[in-house]
């Protein structure tokens, strides 16, 4: 059974934990990255199905790895969902190329909807 995998880039630990235990027992695979540098080092070792990043981390903020992954070849065309509090952020994400900005406080059902949204054609989520 297919598994659509997804690395989020978040630096707080608890945010991780969480969305670790929702999104894999939504039938997701998780992995997960700290910061955005961490994060770019993920992606080039093992490819996701998507992205989803904080825009505000330490390191490598989030515009900066939407802005990097768009300069890859190999990752160019990988569906980016964007979240932060602020929207002059988000709006920052998207112009940088995000697929998708989400607003924290982020709902769950949320990050879900839009995961299911942007998966790549022909994929779906076998539960």
């Amino acid at each position: 059974m297919w598994r659509p995998s997804v690395l989020i880039a978040e630096d707080n630990d608890d945010l991780r934990q969480l969305y670790i235990l929702t999104l894999s027992c939504r039938g997701f695979e998780v992995r997960m990255a700290s910061d955005g540098r961490e994060a770019l080092d993920e992606l080039r070792q093992r490819r996701p199905d998507v992205l989803v990043t904080d825009v505000m981390m330490p390191q490598m903020d989030g515009v900066e790895l939407i802005r990097q992954v768009r300069e890859e070849p190999e990752l160019k065309d990988l569906p980016i969902i964007a979240f932060s509090a602020f929207p002059d952020y988000l709006s920052k994400a998207y112009l940088s190329g995000a697929t998708e900005t989400i607003r924290k406080p982020m709902d769950l059902d949320a990050l879900f909807d839009a995961l299911l949204r942007v998966l790549p054609q022909g994929k779906t989520l076998e539960h």
